[in-house]
């Protein structure tokens, strides 16, 4: 009965340890979450990332010829 009960406890520890594991992981890295289009995108992206689309003279011709 013992052998048991220490068998499930050693369970319990693993999930608590995984838990623990967790809980620091997303405390540590919680910056990426609200910075991550600055972390992907390089800095001559970020013109095209604000406005939306990609100002290019191809573009501005085909729009100002239709």
């Amino acid at each position: 009965m013992e052998r048991t009960q220490n068998n499930n406890l050693q369970g319990f520890g693993n999930i608590v340890i995984f838990c623990f594991f967790l809980f620091f992981t997303i405390l540590l890295s919680w910056p990426l979450f609200f910075n991550l289009d600055s972390y992907l995108l390089p800095s001559y992206l970020e013109t095209i990332h604000s406005r939306g689309y990609i100002d290019t003279q191809a573009v501005v011709d085909r729009v100002n010829n239709t």
